[in-house]
């Protein structure tokens, strides 16, 4: 409830911070067990695990970065109230 009241209290729009939750919640498509192609390609041998997990986790943390940085200024713009 802490950060519920802090958002409240503080100037940060709602509605674009939900829609960087949302697309961020996308991201995880990212990791090796999030999405069942790339799970058959890790089990197949094809590519090996740990690699996969290193480089979506790459991905996510660099993707996080970008849309905490770039994605709210312009959804906060967009999503005016």
């Amino acid at each position: 409830m802490p950060l519920v009241y802090a958002g409240a209290v503080s100037d940060i729009n709602p509605a674009a911070l939900t829609c960087v939750i949302a697309a961020g919640a996308c991201i995880g498509a990212a990791t090796p067990t999030a999405v069942a192609t790339a799970s058959i390609a890790a089990g197949s041998g094809w590519i090996k695990t740990n690699k996969m997990m290193r480089y979506g986790l790459l991905l996510c943390l660099t993707a996080s970065v970008v849309l905490a940085v770039v994605g709210y200024p312009i959804a906060a713009i967009l999503m005016n109230y």
